[in-house]
């Protein structure tokens, strides 16, 4: 979780912010915005299996061919 964090705060910028958002440098200062708890929940980190198995289900039973 720590790398997606810190290599992709971007991901959790909200609304249409990410939209409009004109260059690198502006990028940077919003992702500021996102703490490390908003990134926590968006996905699944760790060395359970059993998590990762739960969610690639979810995934499928939503209709992704892809995760």
């Amino acid at each position: 979780m720590d790398t997606v964090h810190q290599l992709w705060p971007n991901e959790q910028l909200l609304g249409e912010l990410a939209q409009i958002l004109p260059t690198p440098q502006h990028f940077e200062q919003a992702s500021m915005l996102v703490g490390r708890g908003r990134t926590a929940g968006s996905g699944t980190f760790g060395d359970d299996p059993q998590q990762h198995l739960t969610a690639v289900r979810a995934c499928a039973e939503a209709g992704f061919d892809e995760v």
